[in-house]
């Protein structure tokens, strides 16, 4: 697996020069600044994620396990960037029909019990709306495989469930969350951080 190639490059520079240049007078708090040196670290490990490797798995577990994985790391640095901007990821809509058309027939080969592992009723309604095309806003399974992949639900073994069209699903899943990171992060540096 390679790194995810981002669509836009992430305005750290201005950023880390208006921190420099304005000091104190910053228009965010210092916490906020924190946060997003968190965020930061966050989306540099998902953007830079290449992989697990593990003995005695197959290739295509391996890639499965690092699609799942590469997921959770973008969401990480989704859910800190709206941490810090005093926002809720929960509440993002981004909205793609290829990838949501994708993630559908990925995920239906996957047998997922929300109840056993999601303790959002309202998770469950928007994802159980997701999967039956209500709607095409990905950041709902993203956090259902989040949730999945850090409460070892996720499992990419079984009849197919983990084909190289449900990698690449997940992957593009990624890519979609880290770039949506881009967008709010380019977008608040502009209105808040101004032009150094």
């Amino acid at each position: 697996m390679s790194p995810l190639r981002t669509r836009s490059q992430l305005d750290w520079k201005r950023f880390c020069t208006c921190v420099r240049t304005l000091g104190v007078a910053a228009p965010w708090h210092e916490k906020t600044r924190a946060n997003l040196n968190r965020f930061k670290a966050r989306y540099d490990l998902a953007r830079r994620f290449s992989g697990i490797e593990a003995t005695q798995y197959s290739p295509e577990t391996l890639r499965g396990y690092s699609s799942g994985i590469r997921v959770m790391l973008a969401y990480s640095a989704s859910e800190q960037l709206a941490h810090a901007l005093g926002e809720n990821v929960l509440n993002w809509n981004i909205n793609n029909k290829d990838i949501a058309n994708a993630l559908r027939l990925s995920l239906k080969k996957i047998p997922i019990k929300l109840d056993s592992y999601v303790s959002s009723a309202t998770l469950a309604t928007n994802f159980s709306s997701f999967m039956d095309g209500s709607h095409d806003n990905i950041r709902v399974p993203a956090t259902v495989i989040r949730v999945m992949v850090a409460h070892g639900a996720f499992t990419p073994t079984g009849a197919d469930s983990f084909s190289k069209a449900s990698v690449n699903a997940l992957d593009r899943l990624s890519e979609a969350l880290l770039n949506e990171c881009v967008t709010i992060f380019n977008r608040w540096l502009l209105h808040y951080g101004g032009a150094p």
